[in-house]
């Protein structure tokens, strides 16, 4: 305690250095655990990675099929790619992340001494090593150019209020050098630091410019009058050649940003949301970063009004404010149409950086000052001192504990060992086709910077100019799913079309979307030992090299590469030059002088002693409140609902724990029948909603019928059912609510006979490679048809494999409308892309799309702002389809059969599917076709089963008919050209025709059955 009381300035730097050296522990210690966690890190790991390659080369081809990296200020990156010289990519981001934070802790002192004592701005020194805000930004966000840059800006403002004060001509170099630098690694931080940081400490340098007796603070005088001095002239005439500086450092950014604005649909951001409506994202953008400080915010209103600190007070409180994001109209008013792009959690971190010099002040007062004695006086020394302890360890705990978030509680994926995947795009020319990841997190950046190979995904939205991300609310592909319907919509566009964009390869480590790939036509190559799962397109055509690019000038290209590092050597070297000459770290007294103890008042005393009883009264109450009150299991409903919110989230003891004694079953075999009823709904699906309407039988026993939504990669999924649940000693129980499969004992021991090759199939070669010529199964196709689904174009048809092989088919459509607009379209999930011999399948092809946006909860909490579905207006003038076949494994299952369809209810089938077979239908899709009156394809409906089908089960599946709005046929098209070549045959009969109801719009439907096979080791 002796060593605050003498509050000299020798102290305060031993604080700084002890700062310092808990900065490079802490941080630096948990970085290389935390680091794997973080959501930007592996960002600027992969542009750090680009200038590591290629220095003065602005165009990156590795994402997005191409973009320029002037679309972000490059000084971090460039460190880390000068360090990868030397040390790999993790721990060039740690040496410069802990470098930042160095920095910036060294800022927040230097910073803080121009409004508070020495000993408050150590203090503040400190509690920014231990700030939550620190902890999230660096060991969740991993955001470094935040941290670099803001650091670098606090260390200029000395110089700013030593120039404006004192008109000291030698600090102008360091302000501009200091800000070049700042502007380097990040354009966003000056230009709002300028204002939230300069202005309040250029009001308080002119105000120390006056006469003794005038202040520009005076509370009696407050809002000030201005007092015209020289200082706002020295303040104006630097704040001009900062901006030029800013302009000038990163001008290529600005030229880009300018000629190549972000044309997009707004991506949804936690930080833009209310954190009222959604609570999570309060907790991480507000709760988290502010943590103890909040305890700050009354002192600083005080501020406001009754000290001199009241330019940095409001400066504060506006941050504060602005930080809320969507909770209060007032961020949107003031930044427009910038609103929707800015990411907001910035200025809350900037606002707990500004609170700091307060809470040292307050820490000061509280340890050797006039709290001290107040609270001396209301609550005895003994008890006075273990509080202090205990709030000093709460808050160095609650800092430890935020860093360590991600240990605890994992954000991203476990991490993925990188070589397999390496390893593969190096071998066999795979790096001649772009690839996709899935599942991987943001560890997809750091893998795109070992791979050798393109990838049509990305990591930096803002860089994107590919039309099917750009039209969807999308940050990223390789995590549409937490984007529901406008994310599945964008990947499935990409998947379906993946000749565009030469895609070949996706490496999945998400089970989720294996039935989108699955019925998209991908085929399941391998399991690397890494666990990720490699898919591959049949016939996509290899990249043709060059690719096309973007120039710069060359005078930019010599900026981007020379101007912002030189800036950051400048930055360093000026860092050195003060700290040798004792000027960082300063020892002569500075700022405010700590004020002497005066004695407290009896009335603040006595008011200090109830509040701190009341206080702690609040507490007790709290807990006692939160520990007595009613679990959720002692409600029937919300018992149901946690127990298949257990189910989604694979807690399967959970679950089991809810199911009633007694009637249940052992746990082991619980596991297998849940493992019995896998499928689209129990292996792949999310569940988004459920509503629940109760039925009361007795006060021990309850009906609840629930409609639980589910989110899968194919769309989402109603299921009905009916639960009972008992009420035990325990709280409410569920009745087991899996009922048995029915079995059938004829199984099929062979799948497939052995088929020999057609030697009559037309010889061609794969298109795009130099290797020998391949044998492509010959197919022939019916006359199309164009049809009209409201404002959507669909082409709908048939084919039939004459080979004696099996066959992948690549399907086309063509729309032109006027001479310049055409429309290409591959065929999506709605048809067979494989064929086995003489079988006959229809498709379809669908231009607008490939998922439509109904109002569903699965939107709930990921809000589909901004999507939309390309409709047309008018029919195409021609259409042309193509067909193209290539030889390929095929994963049909003719053990599963259709028994029997009841076509008695007019509004359903109910069709009785078996399994003969010795292999588990994954997921089991039945395409219903519908037909005209003149016999002709229109419209095909797939549906779904809920759960597999193991062998030898059979099941009845209640098939709803089509019965939303009437189809158009628009005209019959000519015959698809298939490999290049016309043939004139007709398909086969595809199925039987089931004639429906003469009250339906169709004349009849037939039913075709797909399946995807369980294959649990590829």
């Amino acid at each position: 305690m002796s060593l605050v009381k003498r509050s000299s300035a020798h102290e305060a730097r031993r604080l700084v250095y002890l700062a310092l050296f808990l900065a490079i522990t802490l941080h630096g210690g948990l970085l290389p655990f935390t680091l794997g966690q973080t959501y930007d890190a592996h960002i600027h790991m992969f542009f750090g990675d680009h200038y590591h390659r290629s220095w003065f080369d602005p165009w990156e081809p590795r994402w997005y099929t191409g973009f320029t990296v002037t679309a972000y200020p490059p000084g971090s990156h460039q460190l880390i790619g000068l360090l990868l010289y030397l040390v790999p990519h993790k721990a060039a981001f740690i040496i410069v992340q802990v470098l930042a934070v160095l920095i910036l802790v060294l800022g927040v002192y230097r910073f803080s001494r121009l409004w508070v004592s020495d000993m408050a701005a150590a203090l503040a020194s400190l509690l920014c090593v231990g700030s939550t805000a620190i902890a999230e930004t660096v060991h969740i966000f991993g955001q470094l150019p935040t941290t670099l840059s803001l650091g670098i800006f606090l260390n200029a403002t000395p110089h700013v209020y030593a120039w404006v004060r004192q008109g000291r001509k030698q600090d102008i170099p360091f302000a501009l050098i200091l800000t070049a630098g700042a502007t380097a690694a990040h354009h966003v931080t000056p230009i709002f630091a300028t204002l939230f940081f300069v202005v309040p400490l250029g009001l308080r340098a002119w105000s120390a410019s006056l006469p003794p007796d005038t202040s520009l603070f005076a509370p009696s005088s407050w809002p000030p009058l201005p007092h015209f001095t020289a200082a706002p002239i020295r303040g104006l005439i630097l704040g001009l050649i900062m901006l030029l500086v800013i302009i000038l450092v990163v001008f290529p950014y600005w030229h880009w940003s300018v000629t190549d604005p972000i044309t997009q649909v707004s991506i949804p951001h936690g930080s833009r949301e209310s954190f009222l409506e959604y609570p999570n994202f309060g907790l991480m953008f507000f709760i988290i970063p502010w943590g103890p400080l909040l305890a700050i915010i009354p002192y600083v209103i005080w501020c406001v009004f009754r000290t001199s600190l009241w330019p940095l007070a409001l400066s504060v409180l506006i941050c504060l404010l602005l930080g809320t994001g969507g909770t209060t109209p007032l961020p949107r008013l003031i930044f427009g149409s910038a609103f929707d792009i800015l990411t907001l959690d910035r200025f809350t971190f900037w606002a707990v950086i500004m609170t700091l010099p307060f809470a040292g002040a307050a820490l000061v007062s509280l340890l050797s000052g006039s709290a001290r004695r107040v609270v001396n006086a209301a609550l005895g020394q003994v008890v006075t001192q273990v509080a202090l302890a205990a709030l000093v360890i709460a808050y160095a705990l609650t800092g430890v504990m935020v860093a360590a978030l991600p240990l605890v509680k994992p954000t991203q994926p476990a991490p993925l060992d990188p070589d397999p995947i390496v390893q593969f795009m190096a071998r066999d020319d795979h790096n001649r086709w772009r690839y996709l990841t899935l599942g991987f997190g943001d560890q997809f950046a750091y893998h795109s910077a070992l791979i050798d190979g393109l990838s049509v995904d990305g990591n930096y939205h803002s860089a994107r100019r590919l039309p099917h991300l750009t039209a969807y609310s999308v940050e990223r592909l390789e995590n549409s799913k937490y984007l529901g319907l406008p994310g599945l919509s964008a990947l499935k566009q990409i998947i379906t079309n993946a000749e565009m964009y030469n895609l070949k390869y996706i490496f999945s480590n998400d089970a989720f979307y294996d039935p989108l790939l699955y019925f998209g036509g991908w085929t399941r190559l391998q399991r690397l030992r890494n666990g990720v799962v490699v898919w591959e397109k049949v016939g996509v055509s290899p990249i043709e090299f060059p690719l096309p690019r973007q120039t710069l000038a060359p005078y930019k290209t010599i900026m981007w590469g020379t101007i912002p590092p030189a800036s950051l050597l400048l930055v360093f070297a000026a860092l050195f030059g003060l700290a040798i000459t004792g000027q960082l770290i300063p020892t002569q007294a500075h700022g405010r002088a700590p004020q002497a103890p005066r004695t407290p008042n009896p009335k603040t005393v006595l008011i200090m002693r109830y509040t701190s009883l009341t206080l702690a009264g609040i507490a007790f109450a709290l807990a006692a409140i939160i520990s007595l009150r009613p679990h959720a299991q002692d409600n029937a409903e919300a018992t149901l609902e946690q127990y298949y919110t257990d189910l989604d989230l694979r807690d399967f003891e959970a679950a089991y724990d809810k199911l009633l004694p007694g009637l249940r079953p052992d746990f082991q075999t619980y596991l297998k029948t849940l493992r019995n009823r896998g499928g689209l709904i129990g292996s792949y699906a999310k569940l988004a909603d459920i509503k629940m309407a109760s039925h009361t039988l007795s006060p021990t026993k309850t009906q609840i019928k629930t409609t639980r939504t589910y989110l899968s990669a194919l769309g989402t999924q109603d299921v009905e059912s009916t639960e009972t649940l008992i009420l035990t000693e325990g709280g409410w129980r569920v009745k087991d609510p899996i009922t048995p499969k029915t079995l059938t004992h004829a199984l099929t021991t062979r799948e497939i006979e052995a088929a020999s090759q057609d030697l009559s199939v037309t010889r061609m070669p794969m298109r795009g490679t130099g290797a020998a010529s391949l044998d492509r199964p010959r197919v022939t196709a019916s006359e199309p048809v164009l049809v009209n689904l409201g404002p959507r174009l669909k082409v709908v048809g048939a084919v039939t494999n004459t080979a004696t092989y099996p066959a992948c088919l690549d399907i086309t459509a063509k729309a032109q409308f006027g001479k310049n607009q055409s429309v290409l379209q591959h065929m999506g999930d709605l048809g067979s892309h494989r064929l086995s011999p003489s079988e006959t399948r229809h498709y379809s092809i669908e231009f607008e799309g490939v998922l439509d946006l109904q109002d569903s909860p699965a939107a709930q909490g990921t809000p589909a702002k901004g999507f939309r579905l390309p409709t047309f207006s008018t029919d195409p003038e021609a259409v042309e389809v193509r067909v193209a076949t290539f030889p390929c494994p095929t994963s049909s299952m003719p053990g599963l059969i259709i028994d029997n369809v009841d076509t008695t209810d007019p509004e359903s089938l109910g069709v009785t599917l078996t399994n003969h077979g010795t292999r588990v239908a994954d997921i089991v899709r039945l395409s219903l076709t519908y037909f005209d009156a003149q016999g002709r394809a229109i419209l095909i409906a797939p549906y779904y089963l809920e759960a597999n089908l193991i062998p030898g089960e059979i099941r009845t599946e209640t098939v709803p008919l089509y019965m939303a709005e009437p189809v158009r046929v628009v005209r019959v098209l000519d015959q698809p050209l298939v490999n290049g070549q016309d043939y004139e045959h007709e398909p086969e009969a595809a199925s039987i025709k089931l004639p429906l109801d003469p009250s339906s719009s169709f004349a009849a439907v037939s039913i075709e059955l797909d399946a995807m096979p369980f294959a649990p080791t590829r």
